[in-house]
């Protein structure tokens, strides 16, 4: 009966996640944890099947089961703590966009338009194009000619997945310096501007 109700429940919700993330790998998606989100209460479930009719199997049931605590214990901790996990720090970047802004540097942002947006970073939409002191990654194709004097680029996989921003700013010699969490800052050689 366990088992079958097991059975079920990786025919029900892993086979599909399991389908889902291959698709999401062969296109190049980046999969995060919430699109799993929906599946959280099956899992749960099925751990909590797996670990009771593990405890009842006797003393080989129970190191099992100690073990599979042990994993959910670490992979827990790993995802709270481990800074590959870590979360973008939005706010801070988007104040130090903003002071070099301020500060009448041309800075270009690779990153959520609409968190910049909520921490204060002008909409480029309501600027004409030329007049622009500030651009996003979505918009650098458009911009010919014009080089920024401070660049701040979140998460490469998902702002500049084939790296030609990246590569752009190491042919202009653009120097590179890590920012808040998962931002890196780039600044034009000889800049005189603070991000």
């Amino acid at each position: 009966e366990t088992i079958q109700a097991a059975g079920l429940g990786i025919f029900l919700v892993l086979l599909p996640l399991a389908a889902f993330m291959l698709v999401g790998y062969v296109e190049g998606v980046r999969f995060l944890p919430r699109y799993a989100a929906t599946s959280y209460a099956a899992f749960a479930l099925i751990g909590a099947t797996l670990l009771c009719s593990s405890w009842h199997q006797g003393l080989g049931g129970k190191i099992a089961a100690g073990c599979l605590l042990a994993l959910l214990l670490t992979s827990s901790i790993a995802l709270r703590f481990s800074s590959v996990h870590l979360k973008d720090d939005y706010r801070t970047a988007a104040s130090r966009a903003l002071r070099s802004l301020q500060s009448g540097a041309h800075v270009w942002w690779g990153g959520d338009v609409d968190t910049a947006r909520y921490y204060g970073l002008p909409n480029p939409a309501d600027v004409p194009r030329n007049e622009r002191s500030f651009e996003t990654a979505s918009e650098l194709r458009a911009s010919p000619g014009k080089t920024p004097d401070i660049v701040y680029l979140s998460k490469f996989d998902i702002y500049d997945p084939t790296s030609n921003i990246r590569n752009l700013l190491e042919e202009q010699g653009y120097r590179q310096r890590t920012g808040p969490k998962t931002f890196t800052i780039w600044e034009k050689p000889r800049a005189n501007v603070s991000p």
